[in-house]
């Protein structure tokens, strides 16, 4: 069990960190590569159960070392602007191993983005981009509640 918790650690770590600079708008400079090693990462955490994602865990961790680089907005922008994706996250939520260890590999990314000031001056285009309420994500954020920040992209 502790195998399957460090896994899920490391998977979650691919979005450790964040660029220096730049706004949202750079979220359309993915490069082809990362946008898909990001969909294959989501669409692979979802349509596999917990005991099979740990025989591919070497390639998990190789396309999460891939997109490193990815902010966190923008990372979550891709995923939610993308119907395919939002639906993967439906289903990883239905799983409370990979929704939880998900959350939790996001939440230190993004407060570092929160501290930096870099997300709230992100959070309105972000908003549009998904087409959820401003007002929503920034109570979450303020709150530092990142589930219920994911749960709204939903």
């Amino acid at each position: 069990m502790r195998y399957l918790l460090c896994f899920f650690l490391c998977l979650f770590g691919f979005t450790t960190s964040a660029a220096d600079e730049g706004s949202l708008s750079q979220f359309v400079h993915m490069t082809y590569h990362d946008k898909e090693h990001v969909a294959e990462l989501i669409s692979t955490l979802a349509s596999n159960h917990v005991g099979k994602l740990l025989f591919k865990r070497k390639h998990m961790n190789r396309l999460g070392d891939s997109v490193r680089h990815v902010p966190p907005i923008e990372f979550l922008g891709y995923i939610f602007s993308r119907p395919d994706l939002r639906n993967n996250m439906n289903e990883i939520r239905q799983s409370y191993f990979k929704w939880s260890n998900f959350i939790d590999g996001l939440a230190e990314n993004i407060e570092r983005e929160l501290y930096s000031g870099r997300l709230m001056s992100e959070l309105e285009e972000f908003a549009l981009l998904v087409d959820r309420d401003v007002r929503e994500l920034e109570n979450a954020a303020q709150e530092r509640n990142w589930n219920r920040f994911v749960q709204i992209l939903l």
